[in-house]
């Protein structure tokens, strides 16, 4: 006898509590309702003719499991305010109505995009990335978005794609941009490695003593130990080891 298939995980959804993780609840929610085939009931266009009682029940079931996941999804603070609607489809609607500003403001995107400015010191992938995805949320095309992020960069990056080699097709695209920012990136961390290790060698040298002797008070903790050994055993003096001496 064949065993039925497990049912995949179901990743946990925190609660939406308001507008700022509206985004993340909605593809959550969608994404627990698309493992359990619920998702259809969502939508807006749903024949009655010509359907079965049975194929009419099952519906009507799905509609109040994934109307119950919408709910259980909120936060105790919305839930009385959407628990009134009664089907899954009016809840996300109303949901969607309160919180989805994109779909209110077609705009909204591109007005983000133009206003957003690269901060020094913030990671400059990251700020690329979110940049490019304001881009393609006000349906952008490549070609015009490379441009207008082009005149956003940071002078450093916009000169090192300048100097990119080999050279690109024209007109070059967001590839071009991400390809050279990439490069920079590694080269900056490569140079923060090379500094440390610089640093790391210098402090090491400076525990193995070197130049001329320090007051006690300066000394390293284990250069303290080296020298508190007693007499050196070249010219018997206090102070420091045979391999440090100069007498």
């Amino acid at each position: 006898m064949m065993s039925s298939p497990t049912p995949a995980p179901l990743l946990p959804v925190a609660p939406l509590d308001g507008g700022g993780g509206y985004l993340r609840w909605k593809e959550s929610v969608l994404l627990r309702l698309r493992t359990l085939d619920l998702a259809y009931v969502l939508s807006e266009h749903q024949p009655e003719d010509g359907r079965s009682d049975s194929a009419k029940k099952k519906r009507a079931r799905d509609d109040e499991l994934c109307r119950g996941h919408i709910l259980a999804t909120l936060s105790d603070r919305l839930l009385p305010d959407y628990a009134h609607h009664a089907t899954a489809a009016a809840a996300w609607r109303a949901l969607a109505r309160t919180y989805d500003m994109d779909g209110k403001l077609p705009n909204l995107p591109l007005d983000r995009f133009f206003a957003y400015r690269f901060v020094d010191g913030e990671p400059v992938l990251e700020q690329l990335a979110h940049l490019e995805a304001m881009g393609v949320a006000g349906k952008l095309d490549d070609r015009t978005m490379y441009g207008l992020v082009h005149q956003k960069l940071p002078p450093a990056l916009v000169k090192a794609i300048a100097l990119a080699s080999p050279p690109y097709p024209d007109p070059p695209s967001m590839d071009h941009i991400w390809d050279t920012a990439r490069l920079e990136e590694r080269m900056r961390l490569c140079g923060e490695i090379r500094r440390g290790e610089h640093t790391q060698d210098k402090e090491d040298d400076d525990d193995q003593g070197g130049g001329d002797y320090p007051d006690e008070d300066h000394r390293s903790p284990k250069r303290k130990r080296r020298y508190d050994r007693g007499p050196c055993y070249n010219c018997g003096e206090p102070g420091h080891i045979a391999r440090d001496c100069r007498g």
